[in-house]
């Protein structure tokens, strides 16, 4: 299904650095209007309480419309997330997506995913990064995701890795 408009996706984000925080806005738009599409729209604001932490906070708008007559539905969500800095080399993180557990309606009263997730980083040095996450949402198994980002450069990175449920592998560049 490579380059098929039934599964393009679009994604625009604007920052801007406010003090010790950053506002940005966010929208994305997946699928094609006459079968399935979702769009989903953020308002976020991050800050960095010190050297080693940092907080982040966002709410969502997502709509998703079905096609041949299925109608749509849309919810508002939020989600937060945090970094700590446990060493010259390690970052920790964790995110909290829907905690609200919005509702999308229907006749079977479907939710958007709840999920929390936490992971690593290890900067090796300047152009190396290893990152490992794990996530779970409450109705699921859980994920795991290992990457790797190479910057042979200063304006080019490179990244590759593998997640699990369903395993797949990624390349970026």
């Amino acid at each position: 299904h490579w380059l098929s408009a039934d599964l393009s996706m679009q994604g625009l984000a604007f920052a801007l650095p406010v003090g010790k925080g950053c506002f940005a806005v966010n929208g994305s738009s997946f699928g094609k209007a006459d079968l399935f599409s979702e769009q989903q729209f953020g308002l976020a604001y991050a800050m960095k309480l010190s050297e080693t932490f940092r907080v982040g906070v966002q709410l969502d708008y997502l709509s998703m419309r079905f096609g041949e007559n299925y109608g749509s539905t849309s919810a508002i969500m939020a989600e937060a997330g945090l970094q700590a800095k446990l060493s010259e080399h390690l970052w920790i993180g964790a995110h909290l997506y829907n905690p609200n557990q919005a509702k999308l309606g229907g006749p079977y009263e479907e939710k958007a995913p709840t999920v929390f997730g936490a992971g690593l980083g290890y900067r090796f040095n300047e152009q190396v990064l290893l990152c490992a996450q794990a996530d779970k949402d409450i109705d699921r198994d859980e994920q795991y995701r290992v990457g790797i980002e190479y910057r042979p450069v200063k304006a080019l990175f490179v990244r590759a890795g593998v997640s699990t449920g369903p395993t797949q592998a990624h390349f970026g560049a």
